[in-house]
């Protein structure tokens, strides 16, 4: 079974729910005074979130999945 992470969002809206397999990379991202990470998914879409890259490194560490 795929395990899934719940991240903030980058500005406003809901949490986005992200299988961590699906993840190819991530990098920290900054715009407009806001700050997060923009995770990279290997079918070459693109996801920003309002996490710091750490938060997500910590999600993928605890599910196993690095």
């Amino acid at each position: 079974m795929s395990k899934v992470a719940s991240f903030k969002p980058f500005y406003n809206g809901h949490n986005h729910f992200v299988v961590l397999e699906r993840i190819k990379h991530f990098a920290s991202h900054s715009s407009n005074g806001f700050y997060g990470t923009k995770i990279h998914f290997y079918d070459g879409t693109d996801l920003l979130v309002g996490e710091y890259p750490e938060t997500v490194r910590e999600a993928i560490e605890q599910a196993g999945e690095v």
